[in-house]
Parts: structure tokens; sequence; C-alpha cells
């Protein structure tokens, strides 16, 4: 018997809301088709979502067993049959005024249950502060690509400051233990606690009111959110209020000390986590939602001498107290979920979140035969760069979910920032609503043909070697970060802590294929120029071109230092100074990677000056210092390679350093370090405007910058 699927249609059952569906039509097409389409809801025939669509004289006609569905048949009727393209960043191409004819019908059933969407981290890297309007967009991107499971702890503070002070804390004291918006997903984690807390009071009835929304409207969709779950997490100072209950302290996680862990045989354990779950469902409108993700001892948390088999017994037990049909939800990740944990517990009612589909698909043993969703974190932190494995990624999660020996039941995109890569993320939304895999060939010529409202063979040799030769590695440790972002040191080899040192060979042949790729790009310019998809290509190829070359300077610069050899050194110091120009000049051209208009969306949840200053400030912090201090591990781990962040904060960096070094070499004496922070910290708490201008000579941006490391190379 197929127990996910059950569990997954008394979940979420298959549901059709046709006024929403229309609304949600009106929306994507621009008004263009609200009254050209028909839907309606038809039986699953395998228990797996299906659709069915045909265009015929001017009017689609969609049958489908759920709105998301529905959604997702329109999807690939724009790509093959209109040449429109709404990705998860951008947007490209115009919609025929008459829809066009299909060649018979378009059908497809999905073998996935679940087509999971989101890592906690995403709600900190890119949308912590959305407004309404902002999550209008990413579901409806959503329903475009057939996800039905979606990670929502939007509100989950409202949940919490009404938890603590049903159990003693004042107001005040219950806020502030709430970390800043693009902190939460660490507090939710069980990482942090109580960081850059300076919370108006209008910001928790506003994320109470997005959340409503976000879940009514997934509601309407056959859609489900994955809710915050509860598994003893109180704040640090709990055993000073409650000194007789079982409190297990976390340690640290990097310079932060952990929430402590409130363990199931104290009193209080079931009185609070009934309280969480009911405050969640009544403030956040979340009756109808039965997946909850919580991630005990995450990253090395302290277990102490717990009974975890006891433990997991009673935090599943405190899900069910209040919602039967409860499922506990893990993120796999490292060692996480803790297999004692895990094998305590029935499968009906778990599922795993495989975080490292690509690098680990069955997490090396089925998570004991858990079911599981094969996930992709394609970035890490939001940082620019282009990483992945798409041949994977497209591929291998059908045959995992065809395997009567794996556990798999779906497939999910969960990026840690939503800043890059949207052929990543495309990938998973086109494989996850088929019942078999496109050939390559295939899905290239309708998805460039979308993209770039062109196709020929040359555009498909250009992606095939972005697919063989770039998108091939999906790693943590990854090795081709851009050089000017990296915090410099004598001994640099790499942007942050936990990715891979830079070799420089493997960055040139990197470049060998990228050069040709972009070169093939920029000879469909005048076709394609007005098409935000295309530039959105151009930048990104580019700028990993010369993130990929600077590091030949920086090397350079410290093995000249080494050797006082002053003429070497001034050589490659005016070189990668001279890379900086180049590299703003591209980004510039890309409204995702302005500096000021990330500061906007944090800016624009602010009703005063006061409050604006904070926004800010966090806002800023996340993307360099990241802690307090700027620990070794979290310094440069979301480094965002904008133009502004170039002009005002990386490129002064290295000028200091640089400057530094060259004093040492005329004095001939010792080295010593620059201090950063003082720099770093000013640039967090300053209040300058940054401009918002987006540049449109991309033309001349990208090919100055392809000459340049042609030149090079």
């Amino acid at each position: 018997m197929d127990i996910a699927g059950v569990i997954k249609r008394k979940n979420i059952p298959f549901h059709l809301d046709e006024q929403a569906f229309y609304a949600f039509v009106d929306r994507v097409t621009d008004g263009k088709y609200t009254n050209k389409i028909s839907v309606a809801q038809k039986e699953s025939e395998r228990g797996f979502d299906e659709y069915t669509l045909t265009a015929k004289d001017g009017k689609i006609t969609i049958t489908a067993t759920s709105g998301v569905s529905a959604g997702s048949a329109l999807n690939a009727y724009f790509k093959k049959y209109c040449r429109y393209y709404f990705g998860i960043l951008t947007k490209s191409g115009v919609l025929p005024d008459v829809p066009p004819d299909t060649d018979g019908v378009l059908t497809e059933t999905s073998v996935f249950h679940y087509r999971y969407a989101f890592n906690y981290c995403t709600f900190g890297y890119t949308y912590a502060f959305n407004d309404w309007k902002a999550w209008e967009r990413v579901s409806d991107y959503l329903i475009l690509s057939g996800y039905n499971l979606v990670l929502n702890p939007i509100g989950n503070e409202c949940v919490w400051l009404a938890l603590l002070q049903k159990f003693g804390y004042s107001y005040e004291e219950a806020k502030n233990y709430i970390s800043a918006p693009n902190y939460l997903p660490w507090q939710w984690m069980m990482n942090i606690s109580a960081f850059e807390s300076e919370y108006p009071d209008s910001w928790f009835e506003e994320q109470k009111e997005i959340s409503r929304k976000f879940n009514k409207k997934l509601k309407a969709f056959g859609m489900s959110a994955l809710m915050p779950g509860y598994c003893g997490a109180v704040p640090d100072d709990f055993a000073t209020r409650y000194p007789n209950e079982n409190i297990l302290n976390q340690g640290y996680w990097e310079d932060f000390v952990r929430p402590a862990i409130l363990l199931p045989d104290s009193g209080l354990f079931a009185k609070i986590a009934t309280a969480y779950y009911t405050l969640q469902k009544e403030l956040l409108q979340a009756g109808d939602m039965h997946y909850y993700s919580t991630d005990p001892f995450h990253e090395g948390g302290n277990k102490g001498n717990a009974d975890l088999q006891s433990y997991a017994k009673a935090v599943l037990s405190a899900m069910k107290e209040t919602d039967k049909d409860a499922v506990w939800a893990f993120q796999g990740w490292q060692k996480n979920p803790d297999r004692t944990i895990l094998s305590a517990l029935d499968k009906a009612d778990t599922l795993v979140m495989n975080l490292h589909g690509d690098g680990s698909p069955d997490g090396g043993d089925d998570f004991l035969s858990t079911p599981h969703i094969y996930c992709v974190v394609n970035n890490f932190g939001g940082e620019q760069a282009m990483r992945g494995s798409a041949e994977k990624t497209y591929y291998l999660p059908h045959k995992m979910a065809s395997d009567k020996n794996s556990a798999c039941v779906g497939i999910g995109m969960i990026p840690e920032g939503v800043e890059c890569d949207e052929v990543l993320f495309d990938l998973i939304g086109d494989v996850a609503v088929l019942s078999t895999p496109k050939a390559r060939e295939t899905f290239l010529r309708e998805y460039i043909s979308a993209r770039y409202g062109i196709v020929d063979d040359k555009l498909i040799m250009a992606y095939e070697v972005l697919f063989e030769k770039i998108y091939t590695r999906d790693i943590v440790a990854y090795p081709h970060e851009s050089g000017l972002i990296s915090c410099p040191s004598p001994e640099v080899s790499r942007a942050c802590f936990w990715a891979g040192k830079t070799e420089l060979a493997e960055n040139e042949k990197m470049n060998v294929h990228l050069i040709s790729v972009l070169e093939t790009l920029l000879a469909y310019y005048d076709e394609c120029k007005e098409r935000e998809s295309y530039v959105t290509d151009l930048v990104a190829i580019a700028r990993q071109l010369i993130g990929n070359v600077s590091w030949r300077y920086i090397y350079g610069l410290n093995n000249a230092f080494e050797k006082r050899d002053k003429k070497a050194f001034q050589q490659n110091a005016e070189k990668l100074l001279a890379l900086f120009p180049l590299q703003e000049a591209v980004v510039d051209c890309d409204k995702n990677l302005n500096l000021q208009l990330y500061l906007d969306k944090a800016q624009n949840r602010a009703h005063n000056d006061k409050e604006k200053e904070w926004f800010t400030r966090i806002a800023k912090r996340l993307i360099t210092l990241w802690s307090r201090y700027g620990a070794r591990g979290l310094h440069d781990y979301a480094p965002r390679e904008y133009g502004d962040m170039l002009r005002a904060f990386y490129k002064p960096r290295w000028v200091k350093y640089i400057q530094t070094l060259s004093k040492a070499i005329e004095s001939e004496e010792e080295f010593t370090m620059y201090p950063f922070y003082d720099d770093e910290y000013a640039f967090v708490i300053n209040s300058e405007e940054y401009t918002r201008e987006i540049s449109k000579d991309v033309y001349t941006a990208v090919t100055s910058a392809l000459n340049a490391v042609k030149v090079i190379s």
C-alpha cells in the first residue's frame, strides 16, 4: 500500500477553487486571458496530480485534479505555445492577444506526491521583508511550477510573542526574545535567539495577516503549508523562572548561545506544546495545515543524556494532541534527523526533506525507509555563483521515485537564497509535474524558446555546455566564488569560510566554457535584448567570468608580497583593482543585483525613521558581518556582488589591504593585518542611500568584461 500517498491525499486533498484560479490567471497574464480560460476539477486516476489542456479558437480549456496542477498546465502551455516565461526572478515575453491553438492535448501526471518549496534560510536571505504583494508574486510562481507543499514560517514570531506571555514573560520580554526578521530562520532552527530585536509593534499584526493570506491561498489551490513545529525550545533564562523543570542547554552555534530545550518529562512541556499549536492555528489560521517542521539538535545541539526515543515520541504526541493528522517533517542535513529519533517514529507520521539530494540522494540509508523528498540546495547564503547539478536534478528524482526499494516520494527546491541560477529552479519545476522526464534536447528547446523568445541549435548547444561543464556539482564547499568579495588576507582562497579553496586551473577551465557560451548568447543580442531573462543570463555569466579571473591577481598579489617583489606586487594590485569597475558595470544591469533595491524591501516595512534605521542595519549586517562581531564561520557567509556593495564595501576593503601591504614592502617592516571590523561595521550602520538606477548598457558592460577576460586567459 502507498502509505505516503494515502497520508498526502488525506492531509492535502485535491482541491480547485475556480474563483481563486481565475484571479491567478488574471495576475499571471496581466489580464489578457482572464476571460479566455475555462477550468474544471477532475478525479485523480492514479492518486497523483494530473491535468489536460487544450486550446482552440482562442479558448483554453483545462481539467486538473487541483488548482496547482491546473497552474502547471498553464505554465506548460505558456512555454510551449506562447514563448512566455514566468520565473522565480524574471518574466519575459508578451502573450499573444489570442491564445494559440494546441496541436492536440497537453496532458501530464506527476509521479511525486510532494513537490516541496523553500528552506528556512530562504526566509532570511531573500524573503524576510516581503509584503503581501511580493508574496503574491512568489506564490503565483509556485503554482505555475506545481509545488504543493510550501514552508511557511511567516508570522511564527506572532505565535511566540503570545506563547511566552502565557508562561510568565512580559510583552517586552517576549518581544526581545524574538530575533530580527532576517535572522528568524536560525531561531526556528534552534541556532540563535534574541538577536538584533527592536521590533515595532506593527510588524506582528502585518506578518499575521500575510501568513493568513498565504495559508488561505495555498488551500485554495490544493496545496499546503509546512508550519514550524515545537520540539521543546525555551528562552535561555527559562530555568531561572522554572527551576524545577528538566531543561537541557544546547551550547553554542558559532558565537550564539542556542535556545535551551525543555525535555518532555517536564510538567510544562505538554502545556507549552499544546498552547503553541493552538495559538498557531488561531493566529495564523493554519487549522487545515498538518505538516510541522522542527529539527532538534540541528547542526550539533547538545543531546546530553536525553532518552531520544522517548523524547521523539513525546514531541510527536504533542503535535497530535491538537492535530490528529500531524506529520513531523525533518530537514535531512548533515546528521539530521538523528536516526535514534527517526527510528522511534511511525513512517506514516514522518517526512524528511533531504536538503542534499544531489550529493546524497537517500541520506546514505534511505532515511531508515522513511518517506523522503529529494531536495536541492543550489546555493548557500544567496551568494551569486553558478553552481548546481543540472543533470542529476532533472533525472535522478524520477529514478528514485520509480525504485520500489526507495522511500523517495517527492522532489523539492530549497535554496538558501533566491538571487541566481534561475535555470536550476526551472529544472525542478519542469520535471516535478512530469510522468517521465523529457529528453534534454526537448526540455532545452522549450525552455530557451520561452526564456529568450527564439531557439536554434547554437543556443541549445550553448546550454548543453552549461549542463555538461558548469552545472555539474552540488557541494557545500563550492570552489568558484568571486575573489572580489573575499575578505583580504595573505592566506585568502575563498569568500565564505565553508567554501572550497579556489584553484586557478579549475577557474580557467570553467572560463573557457563560459566564454564560448557568452559569445553565443551575445550573437542574439538584437533579437533578445528586451527580454529580462536573457539580460539576467548575460550578467550572470559575465559576472562569473570576472569573479573567476580575479583570483589570478589575488594569488599573484600575495605571492609577490611574500617575495617582496615590488614590481609584481604593483602590477597585480593594479590589475585586481581594474576588475572592480568592469564588474560594477556588469551587475549594474540586473535589478536583482542592486543594493538599494535590496534595502528598499526592508526599509519599506518601516513606518518612521527609527524603524528605517533598524531595518537597514539588519539587512546590511546579514550580508556582511552576519553575527554581532563577525564570527569567522559566518563573516561573509552571504556576500552580495551588488554594484554598490562592490563600490562601497568590497573595493575599499581591498584598497586598504593593498595599501597596508605596500607600506610594509616600502618600510621593510613586518606586515600587520589591517583590522576590517570597524570599517565593516561603519558600513552596516550608515544611512547612505544608493542608486536604484539599472543600467541599460548591458551589451557594452558584458562585452567589455568578456574581452578583458579573453585577454587575460
